[in-house]
């Protein structure tokens, strides 16, 4: 007679935590809508090359999460790290010559232009409030005044790691991986990028003044 009373108590139990599940609050979250997070990530990553080529520091500054980020730049076995206040110093110290490159000769810069392009995204990791995501680069340079014609100087991986912050997804660390590029007077972009911002073009010293 125990043992019934036993089982009718266990099935009740039973019958009571499915129907919890079902229709209360241990409800399953809803499915992640991953072309959604993809569209506004990659949507994230556009403004920054934009602004990368553009050499907008609050552009290129915009995506990343502030404090806390941190840029790992690789090449050839080694490796530099910056934090968020170091890249910002660095990014605004070159920003008047930068910008004064891009000028026409005919105002006293160089015609310079950065080509940053990105390769196709593969993401991993993909949750509601995170995702990594990693892409080939490569990076053309040119100028009018030193008729210089689109020369590729960088190409490499970056690693992304995103984080969704009040609502907007910011990346929360990159690491930037250099391949070397063989040139005349070509220099290691890791050791050329410690005060240059995210290393991209450094890797051409004859394009600069």
């Amino acid at each position: 007679m125990i043992r019934r009373v036993l089982l009718l108590a266990i099935t009740a139990l039973a019958l009571v935590t499915v129907s919890g599940c079902i229709g209360g609050g241990g409800q399953a979250p809803p499915p992640i809508d991953q072309g959604a997070i993809k569209a506004a990530i990659g949507a994230v990553i556009d403004g920054f090359e934009d602004a990368v080529e553009a050499y907008d520091v609050d552009g290129m500054l915009a995506c990343l999460s502030g404090a806390g980020f941190k840029l790992t730049l690789q090449e050839g076995g080694q490796s530099y790290t910056k934090d968020f206040a170091r890249l910002e110093s660095e990014l605004a110290a070159d920003e008047p010559y930068q910008l004064q490159w891009r000028k026409p000769a005919d105002q006293g810069g160089y015609g310079y232009a950065l080509d940053l392009v990105l390769g196709t995204q593969t993401f991993s990791n993909i949750t509601a409030t995170g995702a990594i995501v990693t892409q080939t680069h490569e990076v053309y340079e040119s100028s009018t005044r030193l008729d210089i014609n689109r020369l590729k100087t960088d190409n490499g991986t970056i690693t992304w790691h995103f984080a969704k912050i009040s609502g907007e997804w910011k990346a929360t660390a990159m690491t930037i991986t250099f391949e070397p590029v063989q040139m005349a007077g070509a220099v290691a972009r890791v050791q050329a990028a410690e005060s240059r911002g995210f290393g991209f073009g450094t890797g051409a010293p004859n394009l600069r003044h």
